[in-house]
C-alpha cells in the first residue's frame, strides 16, 4: 500500500508497519513485504511445511457435530443449522446442509469491505477521503454495536470501514455505501462469482459465502497486502460470541457474526470466519436458525470448540 493510504492505514489496520513514499522507495518496501512472514493470507505463498487434516478425520469430526446438533435440535436450543467447514492446507472439507440458504444480515459487511478495499487498490487515496454520515442510528439488532459513527461527524472512509467491521455499525455501512462506486461494487459481486444481493429477501449458503474468506486468504481477489489487510481487521472485531468464545484467547480468529429477526419471532445467527490454529489453519462458517439469540450463538461456540479440540489431538 502506497502514500496517503499506507500512512492512514497504519493507524486504522492494528498498526501494520506499512510505508509510505516519503520514506521508503517502491522497490524497497517490496523487498521488506517479501521478506516478512504473512499471518492472515495463505502460508504456502512463503512455501512453508504444511500439515493437513485426512479425509477419515475430516468425517470423524463431521459425525461429531452432526450428532450435536441432533441433540441441540432436541433441546430447542436451534431449530436448523449449516455447516461448512474446510482444512487450508489443501486438506478435505465437510458440509452439513450447506446448499441451504440463509438471511446473510452483517455478513454482507464483509464483501462491502473487500470492495472498497478494491476499490482504494485502484485510488490510494480512497481510504482517506472524508465523509460525514448523517441520521438516527442504524444500530438496533440483539449484539449491539459498542461504538457507532455519530451523525454529523466527519470520518475518513477507512476510519469508518474499520467501525463496520471491528464494531458490525451499521452507520458505517450507510457511509461507505453512499462513497462506493456502485459499478466497481457491483462488478465485485461478479468477480467474486457471487450473486448481487437485491433486497432483504436476498439469502445464502454456508458453502457460498465461505468463498469470500478462501479469496481473501489466498488473495485472488485483492493483492497480498490488502488481503492481509482486512483479514487482520476482521480478527480485531469486537464480537467475543459466536465462533471465538470457548476458544483460547492466543488463537486468532479473522470472523464476522450476522444476526437477522423476522416477523418478530423468527431468529437467524451466523458466525463465519478463519481460525489459524497453529499450522493447520480451517475455515469455519456456522448459521442457524432459533427463537433464541443467546442460544444461537452457544450453539456456535460449542460447534467451534468441537472442531478445535480435534485439532488439538491430531
Amino acid at each position: 500500500m502506497l502514500g496517503g493510504a499506507s500512512i492512514f492505514l497504519s493507524g486504522i489496520f492494528g498498526g501494520y508497519i506499512l510505508f509510505s513514499n516519503n520514506s521508503v522507495s517502491k522497490s524497497d518496501e517490496q523487498n521488506l513485504r517479501e521478506k516478512e512472514k504473512w499471518e492472515y493470507i495463505n502460508p504456502l505463498l512463503d512455501c512453508g511445511e504444511i500439515n493437513n487434516l485426512s479425509n477419515k478425520d475430516a468425517q470423524v469430526l463431521k459425525n461429531k457435530v452432526l450428532d450435536f446438533i441432533t441433540v441441540q435440535k432436541q433441546a430447542g436450543a436451534i431449530d436448523s443449522a449449516a455447516v461448512y467447514f474446510r482444512d487450508l492446507n489443501n486438506g478435505p472439507w465437510f458440509g452439513i446442509s450447506e446448499r441451504e440458504k440463509f438471511y446473510p444480515a452483517s455478513l454482507l459487511k464483509v464483501p462491502l469491505m473487500m470492495s472498497v478495499l478494491r476499490q482504494s487498490m485502484d485510488d490510494p487515496s480512497f481510504l482517506g477521503r472524508q465523509v460525514v454520515w448523517q441520521g438516527s442510528s442504524k444500530n438496533n439488532e440483539y449484539f449491539k454495536a459498542e461504538h457507532e459513527l455519530e451523525s454529523g461527524q466527519s470520518y475518513a472512509v477507512g476510519e469508518a470501514l474499520s467501525f463496520m467491521i471491528k464494531y458490525s455499525d451499521n452507520n458505517a455501512v450507510d457511509a461507505l455505501v453512499s462513497v462506493v462506486d456502485k459499478d466497481s461494487l457491483l462488478k465485485s459481486y461478479a468477480d467474486l462469482g457471487v450473486e448481487w444481493p437485491k433486497d432483504a429477501s436476498y439469502e445464502i449458503s454456508v458453502r457460498t459465502y465461505s468463498s469470500f474468506f478462501r479469496i481473501l486468504y489466498n488473495s485472488t481477489f485483492l493483492n497480498k497486502e490488502y488481503s492481509e489487510d482486512a483479514l487482520h481487521l476482521l480478527s480485531d472485531t469486537a464480537f467475543s460470541n459466536g465462533l471465538v468464545k470457548k476458544l483460547p484467547p492466543s488463537i486468532k480468529v479473522a470472523h464476522k457474526f450476522g444476526e437477522r429477526e423476522v416477523d418478530g419471532s423468527l431468529k437467524q445467527f451466523h458466525d463465519c470466519g478463519i481460525v489459524y490454529f497453529p499450522q493447520k489453519p480451517y475455515l469455519l462458517c456456522v448459521m442457524t436458525r432459533g427463537n433464541s439469540f443467546d442460544r444461537m450463538a452457544d450453539f456456535v461456540a460449542e460447534t467451534s470448540k468441537i472442531i478445535f479440540d480435534s485439532f488439538k489431538k491430531e
